[in-house]
């Protein structure tokens, strides 16, 4: 009888847990990334980064703040995935909006897209054929890990050790040349 008890409330536990978490999804299904402003790439050290200004989008009611976010950022067009870098994002906070006006945030992302070598200039190449072509329809792709913070009346509350995969179609400001 004590074993069923413990397992009764174990099972409430994760009933609790999960709905929280379901219903923290639906917080995180009004993010958007609408645009990519500036994409321009440099040498540091033996490595090139990018550095991409991003436009952040909020169609939910509350803040949502992201930290400690460590992500890798792909392209996807068509059947082919190309893999853009890896970044950190220490803290990033999107204001509250609404479905009908959403909050943005223009914000810059610094990837290590890798080394100098022919494959990572191979890699260049295939993403500026697919952002280059006006035609050309993509996904980026942001995996990773982050504590994921929702903002409640008297302050934040978190949750750590998120791993999220989304998937973002944002516009391209064709008349802006790379770098």
């Amino acid at each position: 009888m004590k074993k069923l008890a413990i397992v009764a409330i174990a099972f409430a536990g994760i009933c609790v847990l999960t709905q929280g978490a379901f219903a923290q999804m639906d917080k995180i299904a009004n993010l958007d990334i609408k645009a990519i402003q500036k994409l321009q790439f440099e040498e540091k050290g033996k490595d090139l980064i990018a550095r991409n200004v991003l436009v952040f989008s909020n169609a939910g009611d509350s803040e949502v703040k992201l930290r400690n976010a460590t992500f890798k950022v792909s392209l996807k067009s068509g059947d082919k995935t190309i893999p853009m870098g890896e970044g950190l994002v220490e803290e990033l906070v999107l204001p509250a909006g609404t479905a009908e006006e959403p909050a943005e945030l223009t914000k810059e992302m610094v990837l290590t897209v890798g080394p100098k070598n022919d494959e990572t200039v191979s890699r260049l190449i295939a993403l500026f054929n697919v952002i280059g072509d006006p035609t050309s329809k993509f996904t980026m792709i942001l995996e990773g890990t982050s504590e994921v913070g929702f903002k409640g009346a008297r302050g934040w509350i978190y949750q750590k050790g998120i791993t999220v995969e989304l998937e973002f179609q944002p516009s391209i400001q064709r008349e802006v040349l790379f770098n």
